[in-house]
């Protein structure tokens, strides 16, 4: 009953009610428009995005929603499966013995340490995780699409491979799935991916040539002092004040030292030290990120932040260690000719009109590791139908993805793969 109330709500008329997973017909594409071919499988995405709603799944322990996505696709024959790459990830390749070139579409699947508030009746039955960032219907459109595409295996000249990447928020997961051969056998000429997102209009795919997504790296600084009485603070060296410093110094780095055309933002989000009102400690730590959109830029700010805060500490009495994190994320690019492409496929089988310029996001991808190994390109779903900004953001407790998107999702990854046909020669 619940699933005939959304196929209402998103008007899929009643001779397009299928059972879950039936089989697409060869050749449908020739018989009806690809939005109603993503329609018959529409039903069963919304099913399985719930499913995965409902039991969110942090980075590398994605065991259930790496399960449910084969079941989704059990009654597929052809299918090259490879499991447990990079612990829980998927590589499902379609026509892996046709001689084209090879394309990749890509899918993340983990979740958010984040507890649900949205109220939702398929909300997150597993305490302080929840899908705040809509892996769980990027997974099962990429699924959706994988039903599509299988009943046109004979437009297919070359290998489509379908990747389901454990570990997006955080863990670098793109990098370990290249590292352990998601791009080999058959070779992955391009990628492709997308993401939801809640400040474009829903109807709209956002493109951009270029840099899309900012590189994210975690920043720790320990600072040491030498601790004292609260009373007596000259007896010491207090390093809540050198953290005061150092933060004010930063920030001036990069409002006054870098050119505004540049983007480079630099937070500090966590401070931890001492134990009580009374005592000044002996140590401080503060924890952030920094991103930019050049990846230049990015290498420069590696030295120019342990130098910045050595000083700064070293001038004012005290000692800064500077640590970075081993899974930071390039910047995400996108290759001029990939979107030149994307934007092809997009208006020969969804119009033009769905194609919208965005403006690069400061947020992190840790797909632009695929970006760095071959052509890529990563373009944006529009979720938000109300007054601008009226949709929850991502990485909020209330956040849920717009269902009426899915649809759009699917297709677009069918754009691109049919479309690549004619370059797969």
């Amino acid at each position: 009953m619940q699933l005939d109330m959304v196929i209402i709500f998103i008007d899929v008329t009643q001779c397009c009610k299928v059972a879950l997973f039936t089989k697409l017909k060869p050749n449908l594409l020739h018989e009806m428009n690809l939005q109603e071919a993503v329609k018959q499988v529409l039903p069963s995405v919304i099913e399985l995005r719930r499913s995965i709603h409902r039991e969110p799944e942090p980075g590398y322990q994605e065991y259930k929603t790496a399960a449910k996505v084969l079941d989704y696709i059990k009654d597929l024959d052809g299918l090259h499966i490879r499991q447990a790459v990079a612990e829980t990830g998927l590589v499902i390749t379609l026509g892996k013995d046709k001689p084209g070139k090879c394309l990749g579409l890509r899918a993340d699947m983990d979740c958010l340490p984040i507890e649900e508030t949205t109220g939702a009746e398929y909300s997150s039955q597993i305490p302080g995780y929840m899908h705040a960032c809509g892996h769980d219907a990027h997974t099962s459109m990429l699924a959706g699409a994988l039903r599509v595409l299988h009943g046109q295996q004979e437009q297919l000249k070359g290998p489509v491979k379908f990747i389901f990447q454990p570990a997006e928020e955080g863990g670098a997961g793109a990098k370990r799935m290249i590292e352990e051969g998601a791009l080999e056998n058959p070779v992955v000429s391009n990628m492709y991916a997308l993401h939801g997102m809640p400040t474009l209009q829903l109807g709209k795919l956002g493109l951009r040539p270029g840099a899309i997504w900012a590189s994210s790296d975690y920043l720790e600084i320990e600072i040491t002092g030498k601790g004292s009485h609260a009373a007596y603070p000259h007896q010491g060296v207090d390093p809540w004040v050198v953290a005061a410093q150092i933060t004010i110094a930063l920030q001036t780095r990069v409002s006054r030292y870098r050119d505004p055309l540049n983007p480079l933002v630099i937070s500090l989000c966590q401070i931890e030290g001492g134990s009580t009102f009374n005592v000044i400690p002996d140590k401080v730590k503060m924890i952030g990120t920094f991103r930019t959109l050049d990846e230049d830029l990015r290498q420069q700010m590696f030295v120019e932040i342990k130098r910045l805060c050595e000083s700064m500490a070293e001038a004012l009495g005290a000692k800064a260690e500077v640590r970075y994190g081993e899974n930071g994320y390039p910047v995400g690019i996108n290759d001029d000719a990939e979107d030149v492409f994307t934007r092809e496929a997009f208006a020969e089988y969804l119009g033009e009109e769905v194609i919208e310029t965005v403006k690069p996001t400061m947020g992190g991808e840790d797909f632009a590791f695929f970006g760095q190994v071959v052509p890529s390109n990563f373009w944006l779903v529009g979720l938000n139908e109300g007054p601008v900004g009226s949709h929850p953001k991502v990485h909020q407790s209330n956040f849920d993805f717009n269902e009426k998107a899915l649809a759009q999702g699917i297709a677009s990854h069918c754009a691109v793969a049919l479309h690549y046909q004619q370059r797969a020669y």
